[in-house]
């Protein structure tokens, strides 16, 4: 669970530098787009991509954004970097959680491990 969410919240913030970096990001509003999260669990593997860009238009010309103001009739903000940012955190804390939970779980060696699966299977 805890390298998954490290995985996603990775995931989130290399996504956040694609956008600040990108000029097509710069250059347009992404209202209505979302974040998919996509988590397998064997193999171990997490992912997140941007979908819905159905309202996606390019800003009117002179018209700068920074994707983390609140929405304003007319402003043309989205407020996805804002959103993105309150994303990061969540995960920031569901990962603290997992932290502070394993750090209370005694470790079991391998050898504990591999006797209590045989003692579950009989």
């Amino acid at each position: 669970k805890l390298e998954r969410a490290r995985r996603l919240r990775e995931r989130l913030q290399h996504l956040q530098a694609a956008c600040e970096a990108s000029p097509f990001f710069k250059a347009h509003e992404f209202v209505g787009a979302s974040l998919l999260l996509a988590a397998e669990a064997n193999p171990m593997q997490a992912d997140i991509f941007l979908i819905d860009f159905a309202k996606t238009r390019p800003l009117p010309e002179g018209v700068c954004i920074d994707h983390r103001q609140p929405w304003v009739l007319g402003n043309h903000e989205d407020g996805f970097l804002f959103g993105l940012e309150n994303c990061i955190k969540c995960w920031d804390e569901v990962i603290e959680t997992l932290e502070e939970e394993a750090s209370k779980t005694p470790s079991l060696k391998m050898t504990e491990v591999l006797e209590e699966e045989a003692e579950e299977k009989t």
